[in-house]
């Protein structure tokens, strides 16, 4: 027997999320007779005991699901799904291909990144003044540029997915944490102007492309975001120069490292649920990760440097 009900909606603030709960409401043999982002309710035709499916399905894709009291649907403690994802991905499930493509992907390029730097420096670089106390910054511009890639690559492969909140939250974590990384790395060894520009520049671009998913709102928080953290980062290590900044750099990235993959968790959770999604090539995700390294390099090395950097 089919009957109908109105739902009330928490999260929905466009027509991309009224499309996404469609598919949820869909995925169940359910039918979106109306939906109003404005109103935050949908009326939903549905089959006798699939309704409380079709609730599950609209708040795995990302939004709180209110009864009639007021109550938000759980589908999962937070905690249990970390522990679910963390072990999915460890046992190679197949829903996590994506994710666990960009994780091999990433430790691939990490070492033939550092393969590609090791030899220049035994080549080349070994007899350039003061390259002993820049090395280790060239070695965390290549972790950088392999992270700030991984994301980008995920965003890249979900992007028709993303309600406008995801694409906005997503454009601004990425912009900020390339600008902060960037920014950090160039800062220390060329000096805050040098270190701004090109944090300013990486986080930026990366954060715009990642926000653009939900229209101009969305690339404008990712260029300030980028603004933000390129400027912040070169701040942070021309200030820390003289106090322990070898010390702290290693904490600094991995604390960045750790939110990208918080990113991935959560992109997995909202947009890789929707949809599979389809990866870049191999090739195409190393030559970013050189290109970015490759740039960041020459200007550690051969760039201008201020007064005030290592």
């Amino acid at each position: 027997m089919e009957t109908n009900k109105s739902i009330n909606i928490a999260g929905m603030t466009c027509s991309s999320c009224e499309r996404l709960i469609t598919k949820a409401v869909e995925s169940e043999g359910g039918k979106v007779h109306s939906i109003s982002a404005t109103s935050g309710k949908a009326v939903v035709d549905y089959q006798e005991g699939t309704l409380e499916r079709i609730k599950t399905a609209i708040a795995a894709s990302g939004y709180s699901v209110l009864d009639g009291a007021g109550k938000t649907v759980v589908v999962e403690p937070f905690e249990a799904e970390i522990k679910i994802f963390l072990k999915k991905l460890v046992d190679g499930e197949k829903e996590l291909k994506t994710e666990r493509k960009i994780v091999k992907m990433s430790m691939l390029s990490i070492l033939a990144l550092a393969a590609i730097g090791f030899f220049f420096y035994m080549t080349f670089w070994r007899g350039l003044p003061g390259i002993g106390a820049r090395i280790p910054f060239l070695f965390y511009s290549g972790v950088s540029a392999v992270a700030i890639t991984a994301a980008v690559a995920h965003y890249n492969s979900h992007r028709f997915q993303f309600t406008c909140m995801e694409g906005m939250m997503t454009g601004m974590t990425i912009g900020m944490i390339a600008g902060f990384l960037f920014g950090a790395v160039v800062g220390a060894t060329n000096g805050m102007f040098i270190g701004s520009v090109f944090g300013m520049a990486v986080g930026m671009i990366a954060g715009a492309y990642c926000g653009k998913c939900c229209g101009i709102m969305g690339v404008m928080e990712g260029m300030m975001a980028g603004l933000m953290g390129g400027t912040m980062g070169a701040m942070l290590t021309v200030m820390m120069i003289a106090d322990n900044l070898l010390l702290f750099m290693p904490l600094f990235v991995i604390s960045c490292v750790a939110i990208l993959a918080g990113l991935t968790y959560m992109i997995y959770h909202t947009a890789g649920k929707r949809s599979e999604g389809q990866l870049m090539l191999f090739s195409d995700f190393f030559l970013i990760c050189l290109l970015l390294s490759v740039v960041t390099t020459v200007i550690v090395i051969f760039g201008p440097k201020s007064p005030v950097a290592i």
